[in-house]
């Protein structure tokens, strides 16, 4: 996504499995999943700050674009809001974002990559390691005023 190797060194690329698939409108609306995501997030911008964190909804099962909506109202319900700017767009079929701070001293090259950004010319590989959390407390050094 980022070309420049001066933002690329900063990017963090996240995307989310499930263990247990389920069909498409037998699924169970669990808050405990946003709450997560968005604690993970909070804690990655907590360690290293000028992280630019970006994803792709994947298109299974035709749910990408519910997929992005989910992640936009976890985000916006989340403190993240306060501190973290949000872009998201829509190229084709992919539904895809980037999070970065707000104080990020490379801001303009971040916006102007994400614009630039089209998935189908730009995939690296792909490393996907599960993990579960289910803790919903964020940081609240993150969030305090600096």
């Amino acid at each position: 996504m980022f070309p420049d190797e001066e933002l690329d060194k900063h990017a963090v690329y996240m995307g989310f499995l499930s263990d247990t698939p389920q069909e498409k409108f037998k699924r169970k609306h669990d808050p405990k999943v946003g709450e997560t995501v968005m604690w993970l997030v909070a804690n990655i911008f907590k360690e290293f700050p000028w992280s630019i964190i970006s994803y792709v909804c994947s298109p299974a099962d035709e749910q990408a674009r519910n997929r992005a909506v989910a992640f936009s109202k976890w985000f916006m319900q989340s403190p993240l809001m306060e501190k973290v700017n949000y872009y998201k767009k829509k190229v084709g079929g992919t539904y895809c974002g980037v999070m970065f701070n707000r104080k990020h001293p490379r801001i303009d090259n971040i916006e102007l990559a994400f614009s630039d950004f089209d998935p189908e010319n730009k995939f690296g590989p792909r490393v996907e390691e599960p993990i579960t959390m289910y803790e919903t407390l964020y940081e609240e050094e993150f969030f305090e005023e600096e």
